[in-house]
């Protein structure tokens, strides 16, 4: 690691800098949430900037889900390649509702922002456009879902095509330990706190319920990369992180950045795209 940085990460949960948002948060940690029918309608939320090489898989493994109801929201980010002509012609003859969003970029977070807007699920699974998933990975996640209500968030394993990504699958009501450990201040460095902190698999693993998505979109579009880490370290606020230890499907390979150019932000939301080279204060 290059001399002079550091691995120092103060996280704030917004607690600190928003005192109404936290009171919201309380006697809300531990509600049940359950879905207004047996079949719930899930959201597919598909985010996508110059990735025409990858986007039509991605695109067939959300038809070749073996779960209904299930609607696509799909949102290009000012590709300047030809991936909105792969777009138009991999949904020509969706077998489930689409709705395409073709915006000038704005980053992940735009798109996931915008695309949220869109989506009507009860549950909204994330997908990244150079990933894919297996066919029963959508209904695996809504028994799991059944199965253990009340979780703000869900994740499953990841194959990366050189192993599984985050082998170590936790499933823990983090938020009260964030609480109380060391203040908030947590160093990545310390296997202990740094694995309290990011026990998160990339986007195309995550799910979550769309009350919890409610109380915390949208994003901050000043967060160029990593829009993820907000989501996952915010909503956990709000109920356990339940993770399937089942490989339900390919991604968080980092095959390029479609994204607009790192820069140090994020000291006032939580989760760093990339760290300053100096301590943050």
């Amino acid at each position: 690691m290059p001399a002079g940085y550091s691995l120092y990460f103060r996280w704030y949960f917004r607690v600190k800098r928003a005192g109404p948002w936290y009171a919201k948060m309380q006697g809300l940690h531990q509600e049940l949430r359950m879905f207004s029918s047996n079949q719930p309608l899930v959201s597919v939320l598909l985010t996508s900037y110059n990735y025409a090489q990858y986007v039509g898989q991605a695109i067939s493994s959300v038809f070749a889900q073996t779960y209904r109801p299930l609607e696509l929201i799909l949102v290009d980010d000012g590709s300047t390649d030809n991936a909105r002509d792969i777009i138009e012609s991999a949904t020509k003859h969706a077998p489930i509702p689409v709705t395409k969003v073709f915006q000038e970029n704005r980053g992940q977070a735009g798109a996931l922002n915008a695309g949220f807007v869109k989506a009507g699920g009860e549950i909204v699974c994330l997908l990244d456009s150079d990933d894919y998933w297996q066919e029963e990975k959508v209904e695996q996640v809504v028994r799991a879902m059944r199965q253990y209500p009340g979780g703000a968030v869900y994740q499953h394993l990841l194959e990366t095509g050189k192993g599984l990504k985050r082998v170590g699958m936790l499933s823990a009501d983090l938020f009260p330990l964030w609480k109380t450990w060391d203040n908030g201040v947590f160093n990545l460095a310390d296997d202990k706190s740094g694995m309290l902190i990011s026990p998160f698999v990339p986007t195309s693993g995550l799910s979550f319920p769309r009350v919890i998505l409610q109380k915390v979109m949208p994003i901050p579009e000043t967060l160029y990369t990593c829009p993820d880490a907000f989501l996952t370290r915010t909503c956990v606020a709000f109920g356990p992180l339940i993770s399937l230890p089942l490989p339900l499907g390919s991604g968080g390979t980092m095959k390029k950045t479609p994204a607009k150019p790192n820069r140090p932000v994020f000291r006032n939301f939580g989760s760093p795209s990339s760290f300053p080279p100096s301590t943050p204060s």
